[in-house]
């Protein structure tokens, strides 16, 4: 991997919280790389949990998507080279297009795929093992990360399931844009 790293620049850190199926771990790998490429690796605290309590003790939590680009699943973000190339305009300086091309074809669902069947191959410092699961401790992929790749299994609920989904979820559907029923 291309080294595009400054020297002597400050720490940088990533702090990524996210829902089960919504490619956070991909925004999470994509940012945490782009970061070490610029900066080099021992610059970068990343630090990935699924609630903000889980974040460790001085890892603040920034505005959600203030000033940011809003990514989400059913655009496919993670299906389109052009996203890493503004991810990596917002970094000073930006990583090069050689360098962009190498993470796009790491994260891809089919290579997180591969990299996720050849987990026991990693060395065992780089493995967390639970009661649910293994997996990576540096990209967070386990066994069973990428699914069907499919967004809008909601469809598929019987009306009254989606009524209550929706009511519940609401505020947080509304504060990423997406509407309903009430809006």
């Amino acid at each position: 991997m291309p080294n595009d790293a400054n020297e002597g620049s400050s720490p940088r850190h990533v702090a990524t919280i996210g829902l089960h199926g919504s490619a956070s771990t991909w925004v999470f790998n994509a940012v945490r790389e782009l970061l070490s490429c610029a900066f080099g690796a021992e610059s970068v605290l990343a630090v990935y949990a699924d609630e903000a309590h889980e974040l460790p003790d001085g890892v603040a939590l920034g505005q959600r998507h203030q000033g940011h680009r809003l990514l989400r699943y059913e655009d496919r973000f993670f299906d389109d080279s052009r996203v890493l190339a503004q991810l990596s305009a917002q970094i000073t300086p930006a990583v090069t297009p050689q360098t962009q091309s190498v993470l796009f074809e790491r994260y891809r669902s089919e290579s997180v795929r591969e990299f996720a069947a050849a987990l026991g191959s990693l060395p065992p410092a780089r493995l967390i093992v639970s009661e649910r699961m293994k997996y990576d401790r540096l990209t967070h992929i386990h066994r069973g990360h990428i699914g069907d790749t499919r967004s809008g299994k909601w469809r598929e609920l019987s009306p009254h399931q989606r009524a209550e989904t929706t009511q519940l979820f609401e505020p947080f559907l509304r504060s990423f844009g997406y509407e309903t029923d009430s809006s």
